[in-house]
């Protein structure tokens, strides 16, 4: 794909091409004007909706704090280049000043069980890893004495890996999904209904939620499903990003998550005049679209009782 080459020719000067490698293995896109929103500016149902999704943190970005848990971003610890991404883009771009503690979304489908993507959690040993962290987003904000924002959780609202239940990440197929059993039941928020059987209609509106570029949440309403054809996946026209990998992708009209934000188009374009990177756009009928892993093909789940 050329643009995708463009960039990271372009871009080489500023990054390593191991890091950029890595974060853009798994890049998103805008398509039309940016949908995304925080937390306290969307519609009362989508933020329902938000209560239930996670944010995938590095356990040991977690920090415990006056506020509860805050996060340490001093390096890139875990390798996935967001930290560079977030300092490479130009001035004026959408939500460039916000933290990026998180590697990827995922989302609860039952007391104990948080679904994501499967290149997200690829073994037992990584998802140990990480936590699995609700309510990261605007909500939960307080301004230090210097006037800045400090982002914050609560401590019981991070949870742990106990077990990788399912995992698939099939290059044939297309497949990407992981399923994870968490340390203990979440009793405060209640699972979110899903899809059990057959295919959402065609051309149906979708709304996105979870963590672009690993920040705080964001929701993002007025996607639609663009080409349904695939057994394992569809493709949608969702403003999605990197760290959006395993968030929940929900039918706007009954409410129930369709599938698991796997793949898509390039993040950005590098301007090259200012030495810096900008959110890529995309006419809504333009690009190759966002890959939704079906979560009907997900056998762990099918016997969930919902």
């Amino acid at each position: 794909m050329g643009t995708r080459t463009q960039v990271v020719l372009a871009a080489v000067a500023l990054l390593t091409f191991s890091t950029l490698s890595n974060a853009f293995a798994k890049s998103r896109v805008v398509y039309g004007e940016d949908n995304r929103v925080e937390i306290n500016e969307a519609l009362p149902l989508h933020q329902e909706w938000s209560k239930s999704v996670v944010a995938m943190i590095p356990k040991d970005r977690l920090i415990s704090s006056d506020l509860g848990l805050t996060f340490d971003l001093t390096n890139d610890m875990d390798g996935d280049g967001i930290d560079d991404i977030m300092g490479m883009l130009c001035e004026g771009e959408r939500f460039k000043d916000q933290v990026t503690p998180a590697l990827c979304s995922g989302f609860l489908v039952a007391p104990d069980i948080v679904v994501t993507a499967g290149h997200c959690v690829q073994t037992q040993e990584s998802c140990e890893m990480n936590s699995f962290v609700f309510d990261f987003g605007s909500n939960n904000t307080k301004k230090n004495e210097k006037g800045e924002t400090n982002y914050f959780v609560k401590s019981n609202d991070a949870y742990y890996c106990k077990e990788l239940m399912s995992q698939k990440l099939d290059p044939m197929s297309m497949a990407d999904f992981a399923v994870v059993r968490l340390d203990r039941p979440v009793l405060d928020r209640t699972p979110l209904k899903f899809r059990k059987e057959s295919k959402i209609a065609d051309k149906e509106e979708l709304v996105l939620i979870g963590h672009p570029i690993g920040m705080p949440m964001k929701i993002a309403p007025g996607a639609a499903v663009r080409k349904n054809e695939h057994d394992s996946f569809f493709l949608a026209t969702t403003d999605s990003f990197q760290g959006n990998s395993g968030s929940a992708v929900f039918n706007a009209k009954t409410g129930e998550v369709e599938g698991i934000l796997v793949r898509g188009e390039m993040d950005f374009d590098f301007d090259e005049n200012l030495g810096c990177a900008r959110v890529k756009v995309c006419k809504e009928d333009e690009g190759r679209g966002e890959d939704v892993t079906r979560i009907t093909i997900i056998d762990a789940l099918k016997e969930l009782n919902q």
